[in-house]
């Protein structure tokens, strides 16, 4: 038998290969912990609007994806739309639609084939913000029997099932979804809340000093950790962190300086994107556009020139 020789380490070498190994795991660290906050950046997904060209009033839908940078039209029929929302599987959308001289309704798209069938035939005549509910068996939306409503006191909350039969929860704006029976409004003087069998359940949120505007709008994150509050007039969006649903708390987290006037999160609730305008030129040059805020960074991303759009008859609903 022949003794080969045993391999040992000798003492300085160990030392060596120690922070070689300590030097391979910093720049791995260094790697993708840099490289994963650039791609935590990246801004991806599509954004739902309604837009109609200048000098008209009559808004269609279009998607915008993000990454490719694609504004396109919407298949959709040739009357006019403006606010949607996808469902939460993704298959289909709905939207608000009307024909001229006939009430606003909503219709569901079938985003796969095209086609697309009316959901409500009431009487109610402008209608705006259709919002899918969690388990997509009813939609909420704002509506108003006037022609001139004259503030947030003259429009109503609505919720339809999907066999297009309507009940009214209360007055008041932009409802959102906080589980398949439960979710806020806008109201005249606040935020509150609602569900399904008790309507309207009380204010959970005070708007300090004035009365909310048809101007303003209410968005919440996907994940339900975030719910924001636009006041344009003021040039600020409030951004509140839902610490919890049952009771429900809000607990405001900053506030970004923006006159905005319509804002959606992100699928993933890092980003808020908002229609946002120049306030001091609002009636000769709004320069309206899309941009995005990071909620834990505080960046600001411009996605989208609007400036070619009436402004007036600009909606952004969705972020997918």
């Amino acid at each position: 038998m022949i003794n080969m020789p045993t391999a040992r380490v000798s003492g300085p070498v160990l030392p060596t290969i120690f922070f070689f190994v300590l030097l391979v795991v910093l720049i791995i660290f260094y790697f993708f912990g840099t490289f994963g906050n650039i791609f935590s950046k990246t801004l991806s997904g599509t954004l739902y609007l309604g837009l109609a060209e200048s000098g008209s009033f009559t808004s269609r839908l279009y998607q915008y994806n993000i990454k490719s940078k694609q504004l396109e039209a919407l298949q959709e029929p040739t009357f006019g739309a403006n606010s949607a929302s996808v469902a939460p599987r993704g298959e289909e959308l709905v939207f608000v639609g009307w024909e001229e001289t006939k009430n606003a309704q909503l219709y569901i798209i079938d985003k796969t084939t095209g086609g697309f069938d009316q959901l409500t035939t009431d009487a109610l005549r402008r209608k705006r913000t259709p919002q899918w509910s969690p388990d997509a068996s009813r939609v909420a939306f704002t509506a108003t029997e006037s022609d001139s409503p004259d503030g947030v006191k003259d429009w109503g909350v609505y919720v339809s099932d999907l066999d297009g039969k309507v009940m009214k929860i209360a007055p008041g704006m932009y409802p959102l979804w906080l589980s398949p029976n439960r979710g806020l409004y806008l109201g005249e003087d606040g935020v509150y809340a609602f569900d399904i069998q008790n309507k309207a359940i009380g204010k959970v949120l005070p708007l300090e000093g004035g009365t909310a505007t048809q101007s303003m709008r209410v968005a919440i994150s996907p994940d339900l950790k975030h719910f924001a509050w636009s006041v344009p007039g003021r040039g600020i969006i409030y951004v509140y962190d839902i610490t919890s649903l049952d009771p429900l708390v809000l607990e405001k987290s900053k506030e970004i300086t923006s006159s905005s006037f319509w804002v959606v999160f992100s699928p993933n609730g890092k980003y808020l994107a908002a229609q946002e305008v120049d306030w001091d030129t609002l009636e000769t040059a709004p320069n309206p556009g899309i941009v995005a805020f990071g909620l834990k960074d505080n960046s600001r991303t411009e996605l989208l020139d609007l400036s070619a759009y009436n402004q007036q008859a600009m909606f952004l609903s969705d972020w997918r």
